[in-house]
């Protein structure tokens, strides 16, 4: 049931976005990050891979620890 809820509110084009915050060996990370339709269990590791592929332009093979992540918004 919650997986069809997911998936109508994506259909309908809600969003939700996050401060994502983690730390990696060459010091932090620091971004928004806009997921469709919210974060849950079943999309938690491609904002994971997101937050990695996003690292890569600033360090190449490092795999930050996401240390923080904050609902923004109401």
């Amino acid at each position: 049931m919650r997986r069809l809820i997911r998936n109508v509110a994506k259909a309908l084009g809600v969003s939700t976005d996050y401060h994502v915050a983690g730390t990696w060996s060459g010091g932090t990370i620091d971004m928004t990050v806009t997921i469709k339709p919210w974060l849950h269990a079943d999309n938690f590791k491609e904002l994971r891979d997101f937050v990695a592929d996003e690292l890569k332009h600033q360090a190449l093979g490092v795999k930050p620890n996401i240390v923080n992540i904050t609902r923004l918004g109401p």
